[in-house]
């Protein structure tokens, strides 16, 4: 009987053990890992219309009390769009699908429900609630989609860009300058309860790598078809995240030549403090950057460039098919409008098929339409105007 409750308490044990290591550690889940091997040619200019189904465009209403100088944000979503200006005007806006404008989403101050800065904004669709990252007051701020203050949420970790992926999780891109190390390492990438307050270290860089080596202007974290996409300098992967933390990972393979100098210029920034001002001069950069990465339920679309030697490169990936459509430029982009005669692909949000280019309006006068739809829009469009978005239905196969 005593082996028989020895045997029973070793099982119950075993048992407990699974239990907590379950509740404490989703991210020990299996993360799937594939390849994208991107050859490097010297140039290679695709056409859009090989890539493109349809181009459409939507122009925001300008009112006086919208004006925005630069979206550094768009985020689609079912019958709106959420636009942000986090600069110039330091706005968050509300628009409709026909580009009318609906309300503003609070405003600059101190007062409750206002914000300093707008650092990034998420929106979780589901229960209508729109957030926005303070990092000048270490809040995030909850309000819903007619831009009624809801809630205050204090995070002791500065992020840079943040994206809603359900269950009440934040993925946070955490601001490397801060520089918060931790046993040599620096938290990149957090998951964050927002219910609860835990938080869950996804992914960390060697704190010997100095900030201005990962940080860079561009938004590295961008909501995907269920959760978030990222990728960032340094980096070969593009990772996918939902409310259990990393779901998949794509490794890219640029080819042993330029693996073997970002492995060298990686190890060379461990031991050696680079300029920020030698890094867009040093040839030891000689290697390709992620830089963004925009993901659907069927493709993703990359960015990347290489400094050193000027080039832009911009990709399509198939989930079904694995296949890869890209292209690589030297000082221009690398995709040419034989559509509409009128802007290139350069998007800023995903939604489904659709890929979104923001448009500055005074942009117009450069181009010469050859479609009615981009004549039209030119003759109504004037310089002060608000921007137009440029959606862009996608066909990759």
């Amino acid at each position: 009987q005593t082996i028989c409750n020895m045997k029973k308490n070793v099982c119950l044990l075993y048992l407990l053990l699974i239990i907590i290591s379950a509740c404490t550690n989703t991210q020990s889940r299996r993360v799937q890992t594939d390849e994208i091997y991107i050859a490097q040619s010297d140039e290679k200019v695709l056409k859009m219309s090989e890539l493109v189904k349809n181009i459409r465009y939507v122009k925001l209403e300008t009112t006086s009390d919208n004006l925005i100088g630069t979206v550094s944000q768009l985020i689609p979503l079912k019958d709106k769009y959420l636009v942000v200006d986090n600069s110039a005007s330091k706005q968050v806006l509300l628009f409709d699908a026909t580009g009318r404008f609906i309300t503003h989403i609070s405003r600059v101050g101190v007062a409750p429900g206002e914000y300093v800065t707008i650092t990034s904004v998420a929106v979780d669709e589901e229960e209508e609630r729109i957030f926005i990252a303070d990092m000048g007051t270490g809040n995030i701020l909850v309000y819903d989609m007619r831009g009624e203050y809801l809630d205050k949420i204090g995070v002791d970790f500065s992020v840079k860009d943040i994206v809603y992926v359900g269950s009440n999780k934040m993925a946070c891109y955490c601001d490397y300058m801060e520089r918060k190390e931790q046993d040599g390492q620096v938290p990149i990438l957090i998951l964050y309860d927002l219910r609860t307050g835990d938080k869950q270290i996804l992914l960390s860089a060697d704190s010997r790598i100095g900030p201005q080596e990962i940080v860079h202007a561009n938004q590295s974290m961008y909501k995907a078809a269920n959760g978030a996409s990222l990728a960032y300098p340094l980096d070969p992967n593009i990772y996918l995240i939902d409310s259990l933390g990393i779901q998949q990972k794509f490794y890219v393979n640029w080819g042993e030549d330029f693996c073997k100098k970002r492995e060298r210029y990686v190890e060379m920034l461990k031991e050696e403090e680079v300029p920020i001002e030698e890094i867009f001069q040093n040839r030891k950069t000689n290697f390709p950057n992620l830089l963004t990465v925009l993901c659907s339920d069927d493709f993703f679309c990359i960015l990347y460039n290489n400094l050193s030697e000027m080039k832009i490169g911009v990709g399509f990936y198939n989930f079904q098919s694995q296949n890869y459509i890209g292209g690589y430029a030297m000082e221009r982009f690398p995709i040419k409008n034989d559509i509409d005669n009128g802007f290139y692909i350069n998007p800023i949000a995903i939604k489904g098929h659709d890929l979104y280019t923001i448009i500055e309006s005074y942009n117009l006068s450069s181009v010469e339409p050859k479609v009615s739809a981009l004549v039209d829009l030119k003759e109504k469009v004037s310089g002060d105007d608000n921007p137009i978005i440029k959606i862009t239905e996608m066909k990759i196969e």
